[in-house]
């Protein structure tokens, strides 16, 4: 997720803020969700990079159990 702010005007005013993140295993024909984790980013202006901070994964299938 993106978000725009005004007050960045000054170069590049879209700034990444979330990410949603999923996790597949691939079996043959079909392709199985195993985990969904979200990502929260902050940006440093100074250094132009991003500190992460990570929940952790919400909810982690695998595919005997979810067959099962």
């Amino acid at each position: 997720m993106f978000h725009r702010f005004a007050e960045l005007a000054a170069g590049r005013a879209e700034r990444l803020v979330a990410s949603t993140n999923a996790t597949y295993e691939e079996t043959g024909a079909l392709t199985y969700l195993v985990g969904v984790a979200y990502r929260g980013y902050l940006h440093d202006p100074t250094t132009g990079r991003y500190d992460v901070a990570s929940t952790p994964v919400a909810r982690s299938w695998s595919i005997s159990t979810a067959m099962a």
